[in-house]
């Protein structure tokens, strides 16, 4: 039989196998958790200034792109309202992963702004091992910071006390946020039935954004360019976008009453933000 040939070993114990997964171990976890309030989340995955280019950071000012998370960027794979699993999500769309990157490209920052109710210590960790998972999965080199509020609280939205801790690490590294070219991307818009669509479960993204004076869009406007759905616009009512103006105004009545005392009487901000459109 010299004419039979056999196929060449690639090793001397004969080829190669996969290593079962029980071997081979968990996903390489990617990001980290910051320190943070015990009912907020705070994620980063990459540092978002130092890999911005040198061209960005010339300006003191940078956009971001705030994205809420279900139903925004990510969606069950089982199609299931609630996800059954760390495991159980996949891109809302195909494109977001090209879109993100191509805002990271443009000098943006990606940063998304999420309520979640994981009110126990098992769903609570199996939720964080989600988001590395999902930072597993963004595009190379871009970064991405996620917060969490875990409670009914300053941190929930339509609150802005997210927005707020954002803000403090902008100015811990000698930015601020440019509010008139950032934008809030949410499900969440308050939209009513159709045939083509359920009702929103809340309107708390469309609420959050007016409360931090920032332009809001749905998933569908933004990733696919559909046109601006009717949706009823929340009651006006306090709206903490208007205190740096109500700001200025009561220091400049101050100043021209102070003179017999002396003394300059301040607006406490954090006291006015508390009374947010719910």
């Amino acid at each position: 039989m010299s004419g039979v040939k056999r196929p060449l070993a690639t090793s001397p114990t004969g080829p190669s196998k996969k290593p079962h997964p029980f071997f081979s171990g968990p996903p390489k976890s990617v990001g980290k958790f910051l320190p943070s309030h015990p009912n907020l989340v705070h994620f980063l995955h990459l540092d978002p200034f130092a890999a911005s280019s040198s061209s960005t950071l010339t300006s003191s000012k940078i956009p971001i792109i705030f994205y809420d998370l279900d139903g925004t960027l990510i969606k069950t794979k089982s199609k299931a309202r609630f996800p059954k699993n760390r495991e159980d999500w996949i891109w809302w769309h195909d494109t977001i992963p090209k879109r993100l990157k191509a805002e990271h490209d443009q000098g943006k920052h990606l940063v998304v702004i999420s309520n979640q109710g994981v009110p126990h210590e098992k769903t609570k960790a199996e939720w964080r091992a989600k988001v590395s998972l999902i930072a597993a999965k963004m595009p190379a080199d871009v970064p991405l910071r996620i917060l969490a509020a875990l409670s009914k609280d300053v941190y929930r939205k339509p609150n802005i006390g997210m927005y707020e801790t954002v803000e403090a690490v902008y100015r811990s590294q000698g930015f601020e946020i440019d509010l008139k070219n950032s934008v809030f991307v949410g499900d969440a818009a308050g939209r009513l039935a159709s045939k083509s669509q359920m009702q929103d479960h809340g309107n708390s993204d469309y609420k959050f954004a007016i409360n931090v004076g920032i332009r809001f869009l749905t998933p569908e406007e933004h990733f696919l360019g559909q046109p601006r759905p009717p949706y009823p616009i929340p009651p006006t009512g306090f709206r903490p976008s208007k205190l740096a103006n109500l700001a200025t105004r009561a220091s400049e009545r101050n100043k021209s009453s102070a003179h017999d005392t002396g003394q300059y009487h301040t607006l406490s901000l954090r006291i006015l933000r508390s009374l947010v459109i719910h």
